[in-house]
């Protein structure tokens, strides 16, 4: 958590977190993407997903 607070706002994980409750358009999903992508190297992406994918799995 650490990690991603060094580089997003806790609001702004929490207005991701809340729009992926309620579900979100592809149009938001690609917007969400691009800061993501902006702000993380490669590296970090894809070391971001497997960690979700771990969390999810449990």
């Amino acid at each position: 958590m650490s990690f991603l607070l060094s580089k997003f706002t806790m609001n702004e994980l929490m207005s991701y977190a809340n729009a992926a409750k309620g579900g979100i358009t592809s149009e938001k999903k690609a917007e969400i993407k691009a800061t993501v992508m902006q702000r993380l190297t490669p590296e970090e992406y894809e070391a971001l997903k497997v960690y979700a994918i771990l969390e999810l799995s449990k």
